[in-house]
C-alpha cells in the first residue's frame, strides 16, 4: 500500500487550488522583478537625457522631475498592493500544505524561514523606490550654480520657492506611503441581510401610497 505521506504529497502537488496559487505567485513575483529593474533604469536614462537638454533650473525641468517622482510613487503604491497579494497567496498556500500534511510539516510554503534581520522583499523595494523618488526630487538642485545666485531675478526666486514647497509635499507623501505597514488581516465579511418577503414589500408600498394620498 502507498505511504500516507507520499499519497498526501501527491494529492497536494496535483491539487488545482495549490497549483493555481503557485501560478499566481510566479506571476506577481515576475511583475515585481520587472518593475524593480524598470523604475531605476528608466529614471537614470531620463535624468541623463534631461542633463543633455536642460543645463539650468527651468519650469520644464521642474515639471518633468515632479512627474517622474509622482509616477514612481504611483508605481510603489501599486507594487505595495502586489506585495500584499503575494504574501497573502504564500500564506494561503502554507495553510493548504498544513491542512494536507499537518501543522509540523516543512514544505515549500509552510514554515518558510523569515528574512535575515527581517529585511526581505518589501524592505528592498522600499529602498529602491525611496532612492528613485529622492533622485527625481533632488535632481533640479544639481542644475544650480553660483552664477544663478549672482544675477537673481524675481521669477527665478518664485520658481525656486514653488519647487521647494512642492518637493516637500511630495517627499512627505512618499514618506507616508513608504512607511505604511503591509498587513495580511482579512477583511470583515459583508453583513448579509435577507431580502424582504413579497408581503412585506407590498405592505410597504401600500402604506407609502396611503400616506401620499392622505
Amino acid at each position: 500500500m502507498p505511504d500516507t505521506a507520499t499519497s498526501a504529497a501527491t494529492k497536494s502537488l496535483t491539487d488545482p487550488q495549490w497549483r493555481e496559487l503557485c501560478t499566481q505567485l510566479r506571476t506577481t513575483d515576475d511583475i515585481s522583478l520587472k518593475l524593480l529593474g524598470f523604475v531605476p533604469l528608466f529614471t537614470a536614462a531620463a535624468i541623463t537625457g534631461l542633463l543633455k537638454t536642460e543645463s539650468s533650473l527651468s519650469l520644464p525641468l521642474i515639471i518633468a522631475c515632479f512627474a517622474g517622482s509622482v509616477s514612481t510613487l504611483g508605481f510603489w503604491i501599486w507594487e505595495r498592493r502586489n506585495i500584499q497579494t503575494c504574501e497573502w497567496l504564500r500564506a494561503r498556500a502554507a495553510d493548504l500544505e498544513r491542512v494536507t500534511f499537518g501543522p509540523t510539516y516543512i514544505g515549500q510554503f509552510a514554515r518558510f524561514p523569515g528574512a535575515p534581520r527581517h529585511f526581505g522583499k518589501a524592505a528592498a523595494e522600499k529602498i529602491v523606490y525611496a532612492v528613485t523618488v529622492a533622485a527625481w526630487l533632488l535632481f533640479p538642485l544639481s542644475t544650480l550654480s553660483t552664477s544663478c545666485f549672482s544675477n537673481v531675478r524675481a521669477i527665478f526666486i518664485l520658481l525656486l520657492l514653488v519647487y521647494a514647497v512642492v518637493t516637500i509635499m511630495i517627499a512627505l507623501w512618499a514618506l507616508r506611503e513608504l512607511t505604511v505597514e503591509i498587513t495580511l488581516s482579512p477583511c470583515e465579511p459583508p453583513i448579509w441581510l435577507p431580502p424582504p418577503s413579497i408581503e412585506v414589500w407590498l405592505t410597504s408600498i401600500f402604506e407609502d401610497v396611503r400616506r401620499r394620498s392622505g
